[in-house]
């Protein structure tokens, strides 16, 4: 457990880092784009995200499960084969959706106001997968310092593409997308320094073959977790409007300050799950995570919830004032993920990834019939309900499933008991804001109570966390 403690401070670093970057981007989206803009940014979005799904047919997954199999000139096949199927298949989609954009800028705005900034936002797709693999091999490889540097090197080239972009192009929104295009462009050729002692002039079918085989069981999951987290949009835009989506789209990026602890903890659990799954005393340690990371991360989403108003205040517009209202509930939301993938072992370690599939499935049509029904009565808040209830269900499936599969000792009371806080005052601020001294107290009571938990759980288990 101690690597996991080290690996998640050492990535940990360099995501905080980024996110805390990007939020720089809220002030200048607020004041360059209005709600219908930033609304259209986020469908775009949206698009090459569902590209970039088809693309990678989940073989980030089986890259992460099979990179340690490999050694040497084996090694470099393996990694060699899946750039070249991942970026083939990424061109080919990216082509496709650039053919059809007239089409799809008509579905989804009625229009083809939008279709130059659909292009750039698609044309980036396959930069974007080439990217995330060479990420894993950073992490893998333990290149802490490097993946600092590619990191910093993503959004710096972003921060300077934007304000570039901006200041000559009177179009927002293509100066938005292109801009992340060029980002995407430079990092990649940042990542080829690092990956050229990675690569060799070799292509394997059984290489692709297996990993295919690991993957695709996954993908119907994968397309599941993009319904979950994207169909809203449809429903915001088809049942109130375009601008109720820029409202939304911004509540997000605020909420996404819990993606820091999801981001940093995922690239540092992956390594973990699989380095410690065959010790002896694996059921032990993993046993112990879910209560050590549900008191800071639930802590986490109290503070966010109970300085919303503050938030928006300070790094926003009066425009999107109402956005404050939401950030709680899609805090919660993103830190139900964390907890997902840490009772989400079973599947994985089995090499059993249909039930991923199985249930996401079910999480699939909770939030389908919980958007249909909640956001007909109240709204974006509606919305924000029906992604709780989602992620909530996608967590207890998955937390059966696993447990059937690889039984792990949980805690159940525990871990209910820590989530009533959060669960409770993300529900009220939807509807309700205290004042701020009433705030400050409530959020004085619960850190107490997150801390004492904490430290209680931290001596108990000091001899399993050193290991």
């Amino acid at each position: 457990m101690k690597d996991l403690f080290k690996n998640f401070l050492s990535f940990g670093l360099a995501t905080t880092l980024e996110k805390l970057l990007l939020f720089l981007f809220i002030p200048i989206y607020s004041n360059y784009l209005t709600k219908d803009q930033l609304g259209a940014v986020d469908l775009l979005q949206v698009v090459a995200e569902a590209g970039s799904i088809i693309a990678l047919l989940q073989l980030e997954s089986a890259f992460q499960r099979y990179y340690l199999d490999f050694k040497g000139r084996l090694k470099k096949t393996f990694i060699t084969s899946n750039f070249i199927f991942i970026g083939v298949v990424s061109f080919l989609v990216a082509l496709l959706l650039i053919l059809f954009a007239r089409q799809i800028c008509l579905l989804l705005f009625a229009n083809d106001t939008y279709i130059e900034a659909l292009k750039w936002s698609v044309a980036k797709m396959p930069f974007s997968n080439f990217s995330i693999l060479a990420f894993i091999m950073l992490r893998f490889e333990r290149k802490t310092k490097q993946f600092f540097i590619y990191v910093l090197l993503r959004v710096v080239s972003l921060l300077c593409c934007t304000f570039f972009f901006l200041k000559f192009i009177d179009n927002s929104v293509i100066a938005i997308v292109a801009s992340q295009f060029c980002s995407m462009v430079i990092t990649c050729l940042g990542l080829l320094f690092f990956l050229r002692n990675y690569l060799c002039f070799a292509y394997s079918k059984n290489f692709i073959k297996r990993s295919l085989r690991f993957s695709l069981p996954m993908v119907p999951a994968r397309v599941g977790s993009f319904t979950v987290t994207y169909a809203n949009r449809f429903f915001l835009v088809s049942l109130l409007s375009l601008s109720a989506i820029g409202v939304y789209s911004l509540s997000l990026k605020f909420a996404s300050a819990i993606q820091i602890v999801y981001t940093a903890f995922i690239m540092a659990w992956t390594p973990f799950l699989f380095g410690n799954i065959k010790k002896e005393n694996a059921q032990d340690i993993f046993k112990n995570i879910l209560p050590l990371a549900a008191c800071p991360v639930f802590l986490i989403v109290c503070g966010i919830t109970v300085f919303s108003t503050e938030l928006v205040k300070y790094f926003s517009t009066p425009t999107y004032a109402e956005s404050a209202k939401y950030i709680g509930g899609l805090s919660l939301f993103f830190c139900l993920l964390i907890f997902k993938e840490i009772v989400d072992i079973g599947p994985k370690v089995k090499e059993k990834t249909q039930y991923i599939t199985y249930s996401f499935f079910v999480s699939v049509i909770v939030n389908l019939i919980s958007l249909i029904i909640l956001t007909n009565y109240f709204g974006i808040q509606g919305v924000v309900m029906s992604m709780i209830l989602t992620n909530t269900c996608l967590f207890i499936m998955s937390w059966i499933i696993s447990n059937r599969l690889y039984h792990i000792p949980y805690e159940t009371l525990r871990f209910v008991v820590y989530a009533c806080p959060a669960y409770v005052i993300a529900c009220i601020f939807l509807f309700y804001t205290p004042t701020l001294t009433y705030r400050l107290l409530i959020l004085f009571g619960i850190s107490v109570f997150y801390i004492i938990n904490f430290a209680l759980i931290f001596k108990k288990n000091k001899n399993i966390i050193k290991m």
